[in-house]
């Protein structure tokens, strides 16, 4: 089954390096949880052609191009570029471990730690009991990529009994001056569900303070769009980072309806459309893709004739020839 919404990490001329090191952590920490591949491990390599690039990409010819992988059955895209974008905590992925499932979770949930925080990584939470979670870190690996760790919660009164033993959701932080979180989890449901179904609103937890300017902070709220689970919330103060093309989030379409249904309700930002990258009014950075591109990619002119398209015209991709 095709998983519709992929985080995609821009990597600065590291990206398969990046993806191995997270697929290592995730082996390492997590044992057989994490699968053998295809659940965890790289599944796809894509290079950029020899000729025909930009001059401002001729020193990637023949390089890697892009990287498809998994976490434990969850799918990535690493992107492998110059430095023009760096990740940053406005976007983490969110990966919670059940105890219901798992006798040892908080010992994997420390392993994982350490593993993502291996030579070069920093800690954001230090990792402890939390009033919203038994055991619970925010990590920021050495690529800059953060993640955001958790035992989830035993309580009785908590079902969490139908959870996978391990959960990855991607999780977007909006800067609290504007309290967007929740209008923006609202027209994403809308959107995917028109393009694909399978996308509704999850829990909403507002803000109870009464120092509020705005009523409609969003505490923490959950989605699903198109069968993917996300999370949002609004920071409870300023933040010096924002969304960037540095993650931005890929959705995988099987028809060029599909595509021009989320094109026409997300793209609000008609400078940034190129390449089948858009930015919506919230700020956050999208990718359209053919649901095959991995294969796409691979057929000669793929690469040039992306480079020469906005929004993605799917007939253009198929009438290409595999020789």
């Amino acid at each position: 089954m095709t998983q519709r919404i992929v985080p995609s990490l821009w990597f600065d001329h590291t990206a398969l390096e990046g993806a191995r090191f997270h697929v290592e952590a995730f082996r390492s920490a997590l044992g057989g949880l994490a699968g053998e591949e295809p659940s965890t491990g790289v599944a796809h390599v894509s290079r950029y052609p020899l000729k025909g690039l930009a001059d401002f990409q001729k020193e990637f010819a023949g390089d890697v191009l892009e990287v498809r992988y998994r976490l434990a059955g969850f799918e990535l895209s690493a992107i492998n570029a110059g430095d023009e974008f760096t990740m940053d905590p406005s976007v983490s992925l969110s990966v919670t471990l059940n105890p219901l499932a798992l006798q040892d979770a908080p010992a994997r949930l420390r392993a994982l730690h350490a593993a993502l925080l291996a030579d070069g990584g920093r800690e954001l939470m230090a990792l402890k009991a939390y009033d919203f979670a038994p055991l619970y870190a925010w990590v920021q690996d050495r690529y800059g990529m953060t993640w955001q760790l958790a035992v989830g919660s035993d309580e009785p009164g908590e079902d969490t009994s139908d959870r996978a033993a391990v959960s990855i959701v991607p999780s977007l932080l909006f800067d609290g001056r504007d309290s967007l979180a929740a209008e923006a989890l609202r027209t994403w449901v809308e959107v995917m569900d028109r393009a694909f179904g399978s996308s509704r609103l999850g829990q909403m937890s507002f803000y109870q303070r009464q120092d509020r300017q705005q009523a409609d902070s969003l505490l923490h709220g959950t989605a699903v769009l198109a069968g993917v689970p996300v999370s949002a919330m609004d920071n409870g103060g300023e933040q010096d980072f924002g969304f960037s093309c540095a993650l931005s989030l890929q959705v995988m379409c099987d028809t060029q309806e599909q595509v021009d249904t989320v094109w026409d309700g997300l793209s609000a930002v008609p400078e940034a459309e190129i390449c089948g990258w858009l930015r919506d009014r919230f700020g956050v950075s999208w990718q359209v893709c053919p649901a095959g591109v991995t294969e796409l990619m691979t057929r000669p002119g793929a690469f040039e004739l992306m480079t020469t398209m906005t929004k993605p015209d799917l007939s253009r991709y198929e009438a290409l020839t595999t020789d």
